[in-house]
């Protein structure tokens, strides 16, 4: 695919894939430093009171004149047009991408001043961690499985997009362990009801898999299986075929489902998976951070909180074995319980 809009400044040792508008965008590689967020816990303290500070004082405006200036923010942002979203909407996968991308690696064919000032603020830096500590959690994992035998391994993505999490859970395993990877096929596969998500994804692990690229010459694939979470009916017949090693849902399932969904989705995946199997999600805070988030934007993401998603969890048999903590959001690893919890 030729790509439209071209990548003019291409970085050393990054990976590039064009999207299905036909922009060219770097593959994220959270093992690369040209994706390294540098900041410590004292410079993300400060950015988030920062934040906080500055939407409290655009919540005093008036309400024409934050309209005004969230329209002229839309029409010059290709970020703000994705944030802010419309009335319930979930925020896309590729949306999502471009945030994780950081302000250092948003191309000018597409991006504006505007969208390096969003990309710097502390709900886009949670979004970029949130991969970071998910790659974190699918990686360690799918490390014993690896570790245990030489045969195929399959990562289920649910609502992943371009599933960035998985194929840096790879790339993470590859830096830390290259032992494993040699000689084994892989196959991600996302269940999404989009498609710009996936297929982008399948270019980025075409790259990601050619000569010179850190996953240089690896049996990969990334493929998508259209999925409702919804209408969780025909998970039982995909988690049977599949076998996967490992699952997860960044910025899918537990930031957006209903508890009733997220209760019928585990569900079927504890009953249908082997004991000893890893389910990593994120979920958003409940704090003043993102209270302040949840005021000013229409997305329909949820802010469930450690303690509240833990008693969702517990209702379908699973049990938070492992947490890592970003500035707006808690990214998780369930592990199933002896038994189900009551409603």
């Amino acid at each position: 695919m030729i790509a439209r809009i071209p990548e003019t400044k291409k970085k050393p040792g990054v990976c590039y894939a064009p999207t299905d508008d036909g922009v060219e965008l770097p593959v994220i590689d959270i093992t690369h430093p040209a994706f390294a967020l540098g900041l410590s816990e004292d410079d993300l303290a400060k950015r988030t009171e920062a934040y906080i500070r500055e939407q409290e004082r655009w919540e005093r405006f008036p309400s024409f004149l934050r309209n005004l200036a969230t329209r002229y923010f839309q029409k010059h942002s290709i970020l703000a047009r994705g944030g802010t979203g419309a009335d319930g909407a979930l925020l896309s996968g590729m949306s999502t991408y471009l945030m994780k991308l950081g302000p250092d690696n948003l191309g000018a064919g597409y991006a504006s001043a505007i969208d390096r000032k969003v990309a710097s603020a502390i709900p886009p830096t949670g979004v970029r961690i949130r991969l970071r500590d998910m790659a974190r959690l699918i990686a360690d994992a799918l490390v014993p499985t690896l570790e245990s035998g030489d045969g195929p391994a399959t990562l289920l993505n649910i609502a992943g997009g371009p599933a960035m999490d998985s194929l840096n859970a790879l790339l993470l395993i590859r830096a830390e362990r290259p032992d494993l990877l040699p000689g084994r096929s892989f196959r991600v596969i996302v269940l999404d009801t989009d498609e710009h998500g996936p297929r982008f994804g399948m270019r980025a692990a075409e790259a990601l898999r050619s000569p010179g690229s850190p996953l240089e010459g690896l049996d990969l694939a990334v493929e998508r299986i259209p999925y409702d979470w919804t209408r969780p009916a025909k998970l039982a017949d995909i988690l049977r075929e599949t076998r996967p090693a490992v699952g997860s849902s960044e910025g899918g399932l537990f930031e957006y489902g209903s508890d009733g969904d997220i209760v019928a989705n585990l569900d079927v995946i504890r009953e249908n998976t082997p004991d000893g199997f890893v389910m990593a999600g994120s979920l958003l805070k409940d704090d003043r951070v993102t209270r302040v988030m949840r005021r000013n934007s229409a997305l329909a993401i949820r802010y469930l909180g450690a303690d509240a998603f833990s008693e969702i969890a517990r209702r379908a048999g699973w049990t938070i074995a492992r947490m890592l903590d970003g500035p707006t959001i808690h990214t998780v690893a369930l592990r199933k319980t002896s038994g189900k919890g009551e409603p």
